[in-house]
């Protein structure tokens, strides 16, 4: 008799927006209905082909997926070096090259995403926040693309350290604008848009459909960060070793890198 697995994304999340044991949502509640509306919206998009179509095509043609997978030649010979294994033994490093994509990170993946879903619902306005830059400049380029307003929240200390990353957001035609509450990072960012959101509400035309949103942020990662995790096991890996890797490593402060590949290889032999 098998036994349920509660804590997994793939059992969740339920309509409290809980994982298993875990989740919830936990908003202010002028913006439930609003919360209510875009769950909704990504439940029908996701379950259309004609969306998935789109997007696809958009991957393939404007963000220029699949990325390739790169051995690196000379980490692995290092590495094995200065291991404990036996000469010639231990791991091939393999490196999936997002930095590829369309303006040089992950980030496009979700914010394309997003995009579309708020075109989709008829929305005009973009709310975004960002720490580095990067996820500001991904969703600045693609209100761009499809002629939507955008609003980027930035701490004010990550605006001064990361200058290119305004010019860029700036030169898109974004506003960004400078959050100077708190430890002025990312954090308060997040809550500025929160805010502003809040304080938009009754806009018919306006939406954040951007990363932080409880339950609903957790419930499209796996969707939009599998994209590059799936097309690992389809690249030249798979080619060339005829196998799956033993193991996955990636890099991650919030959770998007590291939430795909732990998704699209919950049920496989991989770490």
């Amino acid at each position: 008799m098998s036994v349920q697995q509660l804590n997994s994304f793939r059992t969740g999340p339920d309509e409290g927006g809980h994982f298993g044991l875990y989740g919830g949502r936990f908003v202010a509640e002028t913006l439930m209905p609003l919360v209510l509306e875009l769950e909704a919206a990504y439940a029908e998009a996701k379950n259309d082909p004609g969306f998935r179509r789109q997007m696809d095509g958009y991957l393939k043609d404007y963000v220029g997926r699949p990325t390739p997978l790169y051995f690196a030649e000379r980490m692995t010979e290092h590495l094995r070096g200065i291991s404990a294994a036996r000469v010639g033994r231990g791991a091939k490093i393999y490196l999936k090259r997002e930095d590829l994509n369309h303006t040089g990170a992950h980030k496009v993946n979700n914010v394309l995403g997003q995009i579309l879903l708020a075109r989709r619902m008829g929305k005009q306005r973009i709310i975004a926040e960002t720490g580095a830059g990067m996820h500001g400049v991904a969703t600045a380029t693609l209100c761009a693309k499809f002629g939507l307003e955008c609003i980027v929240y930035m701490g004010a200390v990550d605006v001064e350290r990361q200058a290119p990353n305004v010019l860029r957001m700036n030169l898109l035609g974004a506003e960004v604008r400078p959050v100077t509450s708190g430890a002025s990072t990312l954090k308060d960012a997040m809550n500025e848009a929160l805010r502003d959101w809040v304080t938009n509400v009754g806009r018919r035309k306006g939406v954040r459909p951007i990363r932080s949103l409880p339950a609903l942020a957790a419930a499209r990662m796996p969707w939009g960060c599998f994209i590059p995790s799936s097309t690992s096991r389809t690249s030249k890996f798979t080619v060339w070793r005829r196998r799956a890797t033993g193991c996955r490593a990636a890099c991650t402060r919030p959770r998007s890198p590291a939430a795909g590949p732990a998704f699209c290889t919950a049920t496989a032999p991989i770490s």
